[in-house]
């Protein structure tokens, strides 16, 4: 009797176990689905999702929207996807599910920046836009006078920084040494949808030697090792130059810390400034 009671306990163990496996198989889609329901915010602006089910409400303001939608995994990444026949929800692209649980999408716009919509549980906002300070501890002095490459990348938006009379733009400036002697330089400004500076030009040691004081006269090595940063989707800024010493200065901050600037840009600017007039759109 007992022998017959411990295999029918078995058999009941068993049959859960079963039937627990089976129900996991046959809901993979429906468990991720699962996971998903409910509210999202996005990071980058004031834009909420609502999951209920199989349908998808996309909410800014007053305005929404609802449309039914599939998820869908390749094998390296799943997404939600309108049942339309592009996959996208009008102005809103598939939605990747990321792999720390965020939902990212873009505007699917033509010309101009495209915002990107990076959602998460309202909870998890605050932490996303908190900025942090991830420096590093790089000397402060900088013993060589020979910058041998150079590089500043920054967004000007109408303004930024203080950037009076210079284009809207991402912007990129870069020296590096030519196989001829002197060095080449290429400072360029990118527009929504046009170029808004275009300069080339081969510069000599006496430029580079004023390069040099000009950073040196801005105190920019007192911020060696600079790095401000947080999660939201804006254009960073970024100076690197390495000296002939191997000496090097590495400043930057992304995301909404690079609303500032810790060192003084547009007077680093105004140093190229007669060479970048000759480049500007007219």
């Amino acid at each position: 009797m007992t022998d017959k009671l411990h295999l029918l306990g078995l058999v009941t163990l068993l049959a859960v176990l079963l039937g627990a496996l089976l129900a996991g198989c046959g809901s993979k889609d429906g468990g991720g689905e699962k996971e998903l329901q409910g509210q999202w915010v996005d990071v980058n602006g004031d834009t909420v999702l609502e999951i209920k089910g199989s349908r998808l409400k996309i909410s800014n303001g007053s305005w929404s929207e609802s449309y039914p939608f599939a998820l869908e995994t390749n094998g390296y990444y799943t997404e939600l996807r309108g049942k339309g026949q592009a996959g996208d929800f009008g102005m809103l692209s598939a939605i990747q599910v990321l792999n720390d649980g965020s939902l990212s999408a873009y505007e699917m716009i033509l010309d101009g920046d495209s915002h990107h919509y990076r959602f998460v549980r309202e909870e998890e906002k605050a932490a996303m836009l908190e900025i942090r300070d991830v420096s590093r501890d790089l000397p402060r002095e900088i013993g060589s006078r020979e910058i041998q490459t150079f590089s500043l990348s920054f967004k000007n938006y109408g303004g930024s920084y203080g950037l009076e009379g210079w284009p809207s733009g991402l912007y990129f400036w870069e020296l590096d040494p030519a196989e001829d002697g002197g060095w080449d330089l290429s400072l360029r400004a990118m527009g929504d949808s046009y170029i808004a500076l275009d300069v080339s030009a081969r510069v000599d040691e006496a430029f580079m030697q004023g390069l040099d004081r000009r950073i040196r006269d801005l105190g920019i090595p007192e911020h060696n090792g600079y790095r401000r940063e947080n999660q939201a989707d804006r254009p960073g800024w970024s100076l690197r130059v390495k000296y002939a010493s191997g000496e090097k200065l590495e400043l930057s901050a992304g995301g909404d810390a690079a609303k500032d600037c810790v060192f003084d840009l547009p007077g680093l600017m105004e140093y190229v400034r007669s060479l970048a007039e000759q480049g500007m759109e007219h």
